[in-house]
């Protein structure tokens, strides 16, 4: 289910969003239709889709919260996972971006989860996952 009109101006009044778009990370079109992620692949997707708003989140708060650059961040990038190709929702590399430190998953689910609870999940996950990065390196 695509997500509203006034549900995405809401979302791209907020802080974290207004940032994005100030500091050129995201650019979302006039008829809000599409996002385009300034970053390592410049990925183009479909903003009403209900899972966009929350990569959208996952991808700034990366940027903002836990310092990675843009052009170490990719958005919708296939990956060789075993035998199978997959695509995953946003990539993290290193600084030379020779390798994939992260791997962030964006998984609507069919309950009727509130996007505050998910964008929670998510953040706890992208925490935990940076802590043990600077953990282990």
């Amino acid at each position: 289910m695509a997500k509203t009109t006034e549900k995405m101006r809401e979302l791209l009044s907020t802080e974290l969003f207004q940032r994005g778009v100030k500091d050129n990370h995201i650019v979302v079109d006039e008829m809000m239709t599409t996002i385009q992620y300034n970053c390592k692949n410049n990925a183009k997707r479909r903003f009403q889709n209900p899972e966009e708003s929350v990569q959208a989140e996952a991808f700034l708060k990366l940027i903002y919260k836990y310092n990675y650059l843009p052009q170490n961040i990719s958005i919708n990038e296939s990956v060789q996972m075993g035998s199978e190709t997959k695509e995953a929702d946003i990539l993290v590399y290193n600084d030379s971006n020779s390798k994939i430190l992260i791997v962030v998953e964006s998984v609507l689910l069919k309950t009727q989860m509130s996007d505050s609870f998910r964008l929670r999940w998510i953040d706890l996950l992208v925490m935990r996952m940076h802590q043990q990065q600077v953990m282990y390196g």
